[in-house]
């Protein structure tokens, strides 16, 4: 008995250094994911994406930026069966304007690649539905975005999709749409330790107001909105403040709604009268992942095993108190059978006891629960009796 409680609770502390290992593993590669956006000068702005496991297909960004664009580079991110690279579309013009981006990707394979392409934003114009991209080459595509003369100022989001026959990517836009005349500047940056989050957690973000032109006492309306890729506007809370200097404030955005995992842009819209100002930033979601279906699995097994020991457990008490009792059954099947005059089935019947006997020792022996000295004594017994039997 003492065997299996010390068995238990080795099976306890196994299982529990199990789930802090499997805690500690998706904890590592959640803080590993780390996504930087940088943009281009020449209209392409590509997400690097470094992870220590696979990434999503889709591509899921994270990026800092104030009320423009900015910065250069990009990473490629490998596919089963192609290469591509991630992007993420950033572009600010003033209200009327257009403005033409470039997409660029890459084919690593050997045989050309089909990539359809789609958006569904007023906005946003696709020259070209489809593209071929030769082997082991780069093709880019253009992406005209259009604000038009009564366009309301601020920063809009969308998708376009690049489907081909083994892959679907994902490629974020943001468009921002400013007005001629601006009385002040914002800048919105999301903190590096909110750029991944799991709901509940707040937002920390640091948001600052410059103004263009000197203002005194000046009203600014605040507008923070969380919106998706589809242009969805998802939370939205307002504030205010007044306007005399520059200002910087840090400041954590709570009593978030409920987020599926992915990525979503903050914005942030300062009014004050007929001006308006945006920034955004863009975070992702992740959920936390949940262990309690370790713990029930570990529960189940550790049940099966009791039950299993449990069983040997009974099997082997039984077998010992065979063994214990056995020199008293050979001594009565010994007193009931010499001198007596036994018939052929009484013979047989008491063989069988016999052979049940030494499939006992043996089994006691195999087990080490007997040493051979004991074995061979109570073999010779058990022989004798059946040479007595099989003569008589």
């Amino acid at each position: 008995m003492r065997s299996l409680t010390l068995f238990f609770v080795a099976l306890v502390v196994i299982g529990g250094c199990f789930i802090l290992y499997m805690q500690f593993q998706f904890a590592y590669l959640a803080s590993e994911s780390d996504v930087t956006i940088h943009a281009s000068n020449a209209g392409t702005v590509a997400v690097a994406v470094e992870c220590s496991s696979n990434c999503d297909s889709g591509g899921s960004a994270a990026a800092s930026s104030g009320g423009g664009g900015g910065g250069g580079g990009a990473a490629p991110l490998s596919l089963s069966s192609f290469q591509v690279i991630d992007f993420i579309l950033k572009a600010v013009v003033v209200r009327g304007e257009r403005v033409t981006k470039y997409v660029e990707l890459y084919n690593s394979g050997d045989v050309p690649l089909t990539v359809s392409i789609s958006n569904n934003a007023s906005w946003l114009f696709l020259p070209e539905v489809s593209i071929v991209i030769p082997p082991r080459s780069r093709v880019s595509f253009p992406v005209i975005l259009i604000s038009s003369s009564d366009m309301k100022p601020d920063i809009y989001t969308s998708t376009i999709i690049m489907k081909s026959e083994a892959d679907v990517k994902k490629l974020p836009v943001v468009f921002e749409v400013r007005l001629i005349k601006r009385l002040f500047d914002v800048f919105l940056s999301i903190e590096a330790s909110s750029k991944l989050i799991s709901i509940p957690d707040g937002i920390h973000y640091e948001l600052t107001i410059s103004p263009l032109e000197e203002v005194s006492d000046l009203p600014v309306g605040l507008e923070f909105v969380i919106k998706d890729f589809d242009d969805n506007i998802l939370f939205i809370i307002s504030d205010s403040l007044v306007l005399n200097e520059k200002q910087t404030s840090k400041n954590v955005l709570s009593n978030l709604p409920q987020l599926k995992d992915g990525s979503y842009m903050l914005l942030v819209r300062a009014t004050s009268g007929e001006y308006v100002s945006a920034a955004s930033d863009i975070f992702s979601v992740q959920q936390p992942v949940s262990y309690s279906y370790l713990l029930y699995i570990l529960l189940f097994i550790v049940f099966i095993v009791f039950l299993i020991v449990v069983y040997y457990e009974l099997k082997t008490r039984r077998l010992r108190k065979a063994v214990y009792v056995q020199s008293k059954q050979l001594m009565d099947i010994r007193a009931s059978i010499i001198g007596k005059s036994l018939t052929k089935v009484e013979v047989g019947v008491q063989l069988d006891e016999l052979k049940k006997q030494r499939d006992i020792i043996e089994l006691a022996f195999e087990k080490q629960y007997v040493d051979a000295s004991t074995r061979d004594r109570v073999v010779r017994r058990i022989e004798m009796l059946e040479r007595y039997l099989r003569e008589n």
